[in-house]
């Protein structure tokens, strides 16, 4: 009788035993699978990391390229810059294995922010979609904004006029950036988005030089109408060295200037999921111990 019982307590002990053992396993089991998911997708974040590094590193050789296809080409007459394509047009590049996208857009083509006249920034922002009087308001505010005096004209903005975040105007007057131009009163994300392609800090000229000169910007010039506009366009793109004659518009506002800032744009996917765009600006002088210099050098949006 008492064997019995011993013997069935010591089935009991080993079944509980067994038990315990089960649920150990079990979670071991829990841990180990735990341990290859954190594996997993540490090796994809890791390959991940490594793909954004060469499409980052990819888009940097492509704005050198660039760079060194500028400068192989300064010396040209009247502002020629031999093969390089310099009025916005996307490039593609083979380099390193893939194939990188390239726009280069010579500054001079652009509406700057500080010199341009007034009528010819209410044309941008007419042409980016806003009735008159609104786009006689943005040119009036950008006109106050970048003068030295506290005048307000007649649908601008002076510093009175900005909230207590934003002191308004700078007091020497003048854009240093064309991102500075979200801060005039009542810019948008949308339409600054819509506007600042066209525009620059960096010609220090009223107008601009069609040859060029982007499609928003030729848009811009009283009289423009946008099937003229793209023939104009198409003209440029076939003729060599891009030399049609703008034919609307007031002369005054024409240069023939191309140099010496452009903005270059490329734009690299590499194996995998990489992708990245460097947007960088740079300044060529016609001479100097440096052959060029870095204005500006941040990640820019996509090209597609």
């Amino acid at each position: 009788m008492q064997a019995g019982q011993r013997m069935r307590r010591r089935e009991r002990a080993q079944g509980f035993a067994l038990v315990v053992v089960l649920m150990m396993l079990s979670a071991l089991a829990v841990i180990a699978l735990s341990y290859a998911g954190a594996a997993r997708t540490e090796t994809k974040v890791a390959a991940n990391e490594i793909a954004n590094a060469q499409a980052r590193a990819l888009a940097d050789a492509g704005v050198m390229l660039a760079v060194a296809q500028l400068l192989d080409g300064k010396d040209g007459e009247d502002g020629e810059d031999g093969e390089s394509i310099i009025d916005g047009r996307p490039q593609v590049v083979p380099f390193a294995g893939v194939d990188l996208d390239i726009i280069v857009q010579a500054e001079t083509g652009k509406i700057d922010l500080n010199t341009a006249p007034e009528s010819l920034l209410k044309g941008l922002f007419e042409a980016a979609g806003l009735p008159s009087n609104e786009a006689a308001s943005f040119a009036d505010r950008i006109a106050d904004w970048r003068d030295d005096n506290d005048l307000r004209r007649p649908f601008g903005a002076e510093a009175p006029d900005y909230g207590e975040n934003d002191p308004g105007p700078p007091a020497a007057g003048g854009f240093a950036h064309v991102h500075e131009l979200n801060r005039v009163l009542g810019m948008t994300a949308e339409l600054f988005a819509k506007v600042a392609p066209a525009l620059t800090v960096h010609s220090g000229r009223q107008g601009f030089n069609p040859r060029v000169a982007p499609r928003s910007v030729l848009l811009s010039v009283l009289g423009a109408q946008p099937d003229v506009v793209d023939t104009f366009l198409e003209a440029r793109g076939q003729e060599a060295g891009g030399n049609q004659q703008l034919p609307f518009g007031d002369g005054d506002l024409i240069n023939v200037e191309v140099g010496p800032v452009y903005t270059i744009q490329a734009q690299a996917n590499s194996e995998g999921s990489g992708r990245f765009v460097r947007e960088a600006v740079i300044w060529i002088p016609k001479s100097g111990e440096r052959p060029y210099w870095v204005l500006d050098w941040r990640a820019g949006r996509s090209l597609d």
